[in-house]
């Protein structure tokens, strides 16, 4: 957010933010939030003027970069008990919250009120790992009592599962769009690639970057793409998207 880091930390518990580049960190966590279970942090999320973090089935909004907070509805529009954001992202306008077993929420005022927005996703609902958006289409990694990578064409409405030459029986753990190409993790699966959300190739890579690869994030940088293969200890760099 600006010149500032902010890291969601479950050991310890708590948003952490650090003003030099990683070096030194305060602790800006919410105060009404305290006695939550490390397993109840969420996501933290920028939408471009104000900050947010998921703790215990709430959202938490500063518009001061963590100086301040106040609560969203979120928490009384939610009535599920599994309701923790796991993933969010910024589209069109509005921002998108991914649920622990609760569906999917729209914001349009900067995440100070939610509407559900769950149409054509599976029921029960499963958790949303991620949720990544190119401005055109909105794409979600869905996992636990249903699994599949879903896709929605109306800037949340609506959503539908992606079939056609990806695996619909494991959960999407990364989700990335580099250049033209939409990068999708399974683990124990591998990488599929496509360029229309029709048509995939798996194409994991040598070494670690196997079929039975968990991949955790993907990140990008210009036009480098990485990817974090959790237990190995390897960062992989991809120069051709």
């Amino acid at each position: 957010v600006g010149s500032d880091l902010y890291a969601v930390v479950w050991e310890g518990g708590g948003v952490y933010k650090s003003a030099d580049n990683g070096f030194t960190w305060t602790d800006v966590t919410p105060e009404s939030s305290s006695n939550f279970l490390p397993d109840e942090l969420g996501a933290v999320h920028f939408t471009g003027t104000n900050l947010l973090v998921a703790i215990n089935g709430e959202i938490f909004v500063s518009g001061d970069n963590g100086s301040s907070w106040q609560v969203s509805n979120f928490g009384s529009v939610v009535t599920s008990f599994s309701k923790n954001v796991f993933a969010f992202t910024e589209h069109n306008g509005v921002t998108i919250a991914g649920s622990n077993g609760s569906g999917m929420y729209i914001s349009s005022d900067d995440g100070l009120t939610w509407t559900a927005s769950s149409s054509g996703l599976p029921t029960p609902f499963a958790t949303v790992w991620n949720l990544v958006s190119d401005g055109t289409v909105l794409l979600a990694g869905i996992g636990g009592s249903s699994n599949g990578l879903y896709r929605s064409d109306d800037d949340g409405a609506s959503w539908q599962i992606v079939s056609s030459g990806i695996p619909t029986d494991n959960y999407p753990r990364a989700i990335t769009k580099a250049g033209v190409n939409y990068l999708v993790s399974f683990p124990g699966t591998g990488i599929f690639l496509s360029t229309d959300l029709t048509s995939w190739t798996n194409v994991h890579g040598p070494g670690p970057i196997t079929n039975q690869a968990f991949i955790l994030p993907f990140g990008a940088q210009g036009s480098r793409l990485f990817a974090a293969v959790e237990a190995s200890g390897y960062l992989f760099i991809s120069e051709d998207d």
